[in-house]
């Protein structure tokens, strides 16, 4: 679905990236990772993380719709 979207050197993506392609904010993006919903690794110290998300992953995120539902709760505020 999203594969070949960004193309990198990485096959990880940062937050700001998932967030310019799928159009979410990136606290969004963040909380998905927190919450585990959103497979993501840290990069950064205990106290600035830098999360990391492999396109693979991001993509079963999406075909899985779980994007679209999310962000509407998101926006509602649950």
């Amino acid at each position: 679905i999203i594969t070949g979207i960004m193309a990198k050197q990485s096959p990880y993506l940062t937050v700001a990236d998932i967030s310019r392609v799928l159009r979410v904010k990136a606290d969004t993006i963040n909380l998905w990772i927190r919450s585990g919903v959103l497979p993501a690794i840290d990069v950064g110290t205990p106290r600035r993380h830098q999360y990391r998300v492999a396109q693979a992953d991001l993509d079963a995120f999406a075909s899985l719709g779980e994007c679209k539902a999310l962000r509407s709760a998101a926006d509602e505020g649950h």
